[in-house]
């Protein structure tokens, strides 16, 4: 499972982090990545460039992009959050 995590864009440092998430039958399936995010910021610019598209100016200059990242990784269970601050996002 280490190798498969670090073929995915895992970190070596990240890899233990990981696995201790899960329980002792995980799967490939069940750790195949579908991106990583390099912090709550990326989450919640993706999300809005994905969902809503280009916001108006006004909007975008008080949108916490972070807070927004953290409140998608903390509420939907294909997120995890790592202690380096990258964002796994997991194929459900």
């Amino acid at each position: 499972m280490r190798d498969y995590l670090l073929e995915q864009g895992v970190w070596e440092r990240e890899v233990d982090e990981v696995l201790a998430s899960f329980n002792d039958d995980v799967t490939e399936d069940d750790i195949m990545i579908v991106t990583i995010f390099d912090s709550a910021y990326d989450l919640g610019n993706n999300y809005i460039d994905n969902v809503v598209g280009t916001l108006d100016h006004h909007i975008d200059a008080v949108l916490d992009y972070s807070k927004l990242g953290e409140q998608i990784a903390n509420s939907c269970e294909e997120y995890l959050i790592l202690e380096s601050g990258r964002i796994i996002e997991f194929e459900l």
